[in-house]
């Protein structure tokens, strides 16, 4: 009997402190971002969003992720960011015409001025797959949220 009370005990504590283990300060789901970016749409409708983390800094791994998006000529899009409050830097996403990055199309980040946008709106003029790349400034770590919307 003591040892079922001893097991149950452990279980209890394990089931109660894991997630704040896999989800404390430091690390996010992305929900909270989500809702956020979810009020900032406006006039548009959610397509995805993408939940954004990156554990590595220049030198231990990847410092941007990519995703795969289909854009239709003549609509209108809007891509929101919304950043962890813990993050060092801000996030940033950029929009490439290939996965290779050869050809810029739109960023939330402006080099020239230094200065971050907290979205991107514009009508698509090409039908096509585009590469959807999130990073942090100077390559730090980071969470956050991106979505990709279109108009109503």
């Amino acid at each position: 009997m003591k040892n079922k009370l001893i097991n149950i005990t452990i279980l209890l504590f394990v089931l109660t402190f894991l997630p704040s283990i896999a989800y404390g300060p430091g690390k996010c789901k992305g929900d909270s971002e989500y809702q956020q970016a979810v009020k900032k749409m406006g006039g548009f409708r959610l397509i995805k969003d993408y939940r954004v983390s990156l554990s590595a800094e220049k030198e231990k791994g990847p410092t941007s992720m990519a995703f795969p998006v289909s854009l239709t000529s003549g609509l209108r899009y809007k891509f929101i960011l919304i950043n962890n409050p813990s993050n060092k830097s801000k996030m940033i996403m950029s929009i490439f015409i290939n996965e290779n990055k050869e050809m810029l199309i739109a960023s939330s980040y402006q080099s020239t001025t230094n200065k971050h946008y907290p979205s991107i709106e514009f009508e698509c003029g090409n039908s096509g797959t585009y590469y959807l790349f999130f990073s942090f400034e100077k390559a730090f770590k980071g969470c956050g949220v991106g979505v990709f919307s279109v108009s109503k």
